[in-house]
């Protein structure tokens, strides 16, 4: 299986692209150690891609507890979200 991802495509470390593919598949640990051994990465990429992991959730964290705010203050409005 080759992966090509095109979507936000950007100059940066491989590992943010792991990184989020491993959050959107919802990879278990044995998951993603199958997935590191078939994508060749060292266990330096894959100390790295965790620490992406965690960045990255707690930013979706963070973001959901904006828009919750934004509809507790009304300035968030059913119509005014998008999917």
């Amino acid at each position: 299986m080759i992966i090509i991802d095109w979507e936000q495509s950007k100059i940066g470390h491989p590992a943010i692209d792991i990184a989020d593919f491993c959050i959107k598949a919802n990879l278990t640990s044995k998951q993603k150690e199958i997935f590191y051994i078939n994508y060749g990465a060292d266990k330096n990429l894959q100390k790295i891609v965790e620490v992406y992991i965690i960045t990255s959730t707690l930013s979706i964290i963070c973001w959901n507890i904006e828009r919750i705010e934004q509809i507790k203050k009304a300035r968030l409005t059913k119509d005014s979200i998008k999917a």
